[in-house]
């Protein structure tokens, strides 16, 4: 075969592998504009169209890494005029200094005087060091350590509880340095064990920051799928790719309540028991659900003074949301809101334009 040959035969397959990348990126960007769920904007919001109803308020709470969390919430929601994203985080805050800044004593202000719907919480990258008392220091991880923690942690959780927010409590992410991680693993611990007995969702987060073997690495795929950097040089905090990342594990949640339905003035947005909570026969309330789940069957004394439960009274309205919730604008199992969103892969079809397995 001669070199002039050889040239023409490569340029041919050039062009043809040109070809073919161009008619896959077309059929792409056509199975998007087809999907209920709209591409993603350069700035990775979700397009998506006012809601009957008022405003969901989403707060957001805890230290630094809450920022981090917040701001990609921000970004997340930004071109949706049905959900408000509420920064409530304040870095160097834990539930260890109280004397700087004592979160139980402080949420209680907040919902004293503040409509909230859903609470994002992430707290905790501050507090290994000793706890200061009055009858002195207690090291981080001693048993009187864990008693004092553990009544604060509860003290702030069951406030939620009681008012009937949704919570999502998410886990610490892996950190950099051995020391930091063993600590932050004890409270990611303490935390789940916390959430489950008080009845709020928990979600880790920790291994999807690791890389294999649990390590530590600052690179993950951003939201486009891409691998990019996502950790800071501090080996805490996130870049702007990674508070992305770090908003979709609760950003589906709230997605899912967007679609459930509208919510209106003067309305709970949780109606429904939380773990543990039951009444008797003559009691004003009976339910199966959990923070995060749906509803199975929920009855209410009309009459009962409970001015916030007039959301999802009975079944038969459940039952309407969750058919408006199939029928929602924006699906969130999707095919463009997985791929371009949650970054999951497409598995190719065998001989399909993207299928580049080797065939004899």
């Amino acid at each position: 075969m001669t070199t002039t040959l050889r040239k023409f035969l490569w340029l041919l397959c050039a062009g043809l592998i040109f070809v073919i990348s161009v008619d896959l990126q077309t059929a792409r960007a056509q199975t998007i504009s087809e999907d209920p769920a709209v591409a993603l904007q350069p700035d990775g919001a979700v397009p998506t169209q006012a809601r009957p109803g008022r405003k969901i308020n989403v707060f957001v709470f805890g230290d630094s890494l809450a920022n981090d969390l917040w701001a990609g919430l921000k970004q997340a929601f930004a071109r949706d005029p049905s959900v408000s994203i509420v920064k409530k985080s304040r870095s160097s805050t834990g539930f260890v200094r109280t004397d700087y800044y004592d979160w139980p004593a402080e949420l209680g202000t907040i919902l004293e005087n503040e409509p909230m719907d859903m609470a994002i919480v992430l707290i905790g990258a501050g507090d290994r060091q000793r706890m200061r008392k009055a009858d002195g220091r207690h090291r981080f991880g001693t048993p009187e350590f864990r008693e004092i923690y553990t009544n604060r942690v509860d003290a702030f959780m069951q406030q939620l509880v009681q008012r009937r927010i949704a919570v999502y409590w998410l886990g610490l992410p892996i950190v950099k340095g051995p020391n930091y991680r063993a600590a932050l693993t004890e409270l990611n611990d303490l935390f789940k064990e916390r959430a489950e007995a008080n009845g709020i969702t928990f979600i880790p987060i920790w291994d999807h920051f690791a890389k294999a073997g649990g390590k530590w690495t600052s690179y993950g795929k951003n939201i486009a799928g891409t691998v990019q950097r996502l950790r800071k040089n501090d080996g805490l905090h996130f870049t702007n790719a990674g508070r992305r990342i770090l908003a979709t594990f609760v950003e589906q949640p709230i997605r899912d309540f967007l679609a459930s339905g509208p919510v209106y003035e003067g309305e709970s947005v949780i109606s429904a028991p939380n773990i543990g909570d039951s009444l008797d026969a003559s009691g004003t309330e009976t339910g199966v659900a959990v923070n995060g789940d749906p509803l199975q069957e929920v009855v209410f004394d009309i009459g009962a003074d409970r001015p916030n439960s007039s959301l999802r009274k009975v079944t038969a309205e459940v039952d309407a949301q969750a058919e408006a919730k199939r029928k929602a604008e924006f699906r969130s199992s999707s095919p463009a809101y997985k791929v371009l969103t949650l970054g999951h892969a497409v598995e190719p079809k065998p001989g399909r334009g993207d299928d580049f397995a080797w065939t004899e």
